[in-house]
């Protein structure tokens, strides 16, 4: 069975504005977890040589579009924050 989704009932754009404006908590805890899934799932060991990313950058990241602008944007070509997935 295929689904196909015609529509997407949220705006994207306005979500991530409030997580960004009003949620600076939530964002920040959200930046931190990325990192911490990062470490652990060995990330930081398979990217470090990789030329588009700066791992000592990426671990001070604060955010979610700290993470988003220093690694998933320059390795996988997308704004995922924005996206939601890539």
């Amino acid at each position: 069975m295929i689904y196909v989704i015609l529509g997407n009932p949220w705006d994207l754009m306005e979500v991530a504005r409030q997580l960004q404006e009003n949620h600076k908590m939530i964002n920040n805890q959200l930046g931190e977890n990325l990192k911490k899934l990062f470490v652990t799932s060995g990330g930081v060991e398979i990217f470090k040589d990789h030329p588009a990313v700066d791992m000592n950058e990426v671990m001070n990241g604060k955010n979610v579009q700290d993470i988003d602008e220093l690694f998933i944007r320059r390795v996988f070509g997308c704004w995922c924050f924005i996206l939601l997935i890539c």
